[in-house]
């Protein structure tokens, strides 16, 4: 017989996992085979689903779903190991970064610069061209790291000048020193004075007209002779004709190299006063006439670690 709508429907709903309860509707064995009965039978073949409709205890025969707690003593499993992997470990370090050299400063005239007249004058030392920034123009400022690495400074000087006159007798007289302005002892203007005696001329202090001399000198400063926030400077003391020109037979200055720091001290002291030459419309050194100039472009002041091996340019020197 055939299959009523109800048997019919469950099919359409529910699809190939269906099963119909109808007695009518030809069973599977135990293999899921189906069995056939004979062409007599009333009955009409249905073929049902192998699968079942899944529900919860289904899933449950087939899925493990159980947490499994390890179990003592642990088993440990070896894995292969690759003995070609590189586990090296480079153990040499990175290179330092090269700290700032705090003391390191090369200073020189930004332009060609007459000397003002008269004792104790700052030299022009304005352009920076490598190291320390000025905090005040032309002048080397200790700051409490240079002052507390205890370290000594060295200074290297080259100041190349040239004498101009409006006469041609005329003898021009003019030296050099480190100047230090201290809080505990304000300016010093002979701090150390610098003497150029392989400078050619009569004497070293004098020169004639249209003459040019270059002073090269490098001196060590200790570390104690100097505070946070004592200054220095390069001074000029330059005049005309004698207007304190020294006698190295009176205060002890011979023009060569026997000079001792005695004899320095002693003619610095004992510097001499005499009349100045005028010009015709009165006036005297320094003018238009007169004057001492500094060449910008040899001249320079460097200062560096003294306990460095360095060169002008604060280089190793190899």
């Amino acid at each position: 017989m055939a299959i009523n709508t109800t048997n019919h429907t469950i099919y359409q709903l529910n699809g190939i996992t269906a099963m119909s309860n109808d007695p009518a509707v030809n069973k599977r064995n135990a293999e899921s085979g189906h069995l056939i009965i004979d062409a007599s039978s009333s009955n009409m073949l249905t073929i049902e689903s192998v699968t079942y409709a899944y529900n919860k205890q289904s899933v449950n025969d087939i899925l493990d779903t159980q947490f499994n707690y390890f179990k003592f003593p642990v088993q440990v499993v070896y894995s292969p190991i690759d003995n070609d992997v590189d586990i090296a470990y480079n153990l040499e370090q990175a290179p330092e970064l090269e700290k700032p050299d705090l003391i390191y400063a090369r200073y020189k005239p930004s332009e060609n610069k007459r000397l003002a007249a008269g004792n104790g004058k700052v030299i022009l030392m304005d352009e920076i061209e490598e190291g320390l920034i000025q905090k005040r123009t032309n002048q080397y400022y200790i700051t409490k790291e240079i002052k507390n690495s205890g370290k000594d400074l060295r200074f290297r000087i080259a100041l190349e000048h040239r004498y101009d006159s409006g006469f041609a007798d005329s003898v021009g007289s003019v030296s050099f020193a480190i100047m230090k302005q201290s809080v505990a002892n304000g300016l010093v203007e002979q701090f150390i004075p610098l003497y150029d005696i392989a400078s050619p001329g009569r004497k070293w202090w004098e020169m004639t007209q249209y003459q040019v001399k270059k002073l090269v000198e490098e001196k060590v400063i200790l570390n104690r002779d100097f505070e946070i926030g004592d200054s220095f400077m390069l001074g000029s003391n330059a005049n005309e004709d004698g207007f304190w020109a020294p006698n190295p037979d009176t205060d002890g200055i011979p023009a060569d190299s026997s000079v001792t720091e005695t004899k320095k001290k002693n003619w610095w002291s004992s510097k001499k006063t005499t009349t100045t030459r005028r010009d015709a419309d009165g006036s005297s050194f320094n003018n238009s006439s007169n004057y001492h100039t500094i060449n910008a472009a040899t001249s320079y002041w460097v200062i560096t670690d003294a306990s460095k091996n360095v060169d002008k340019w604060n280089q190793e020197i190899q």
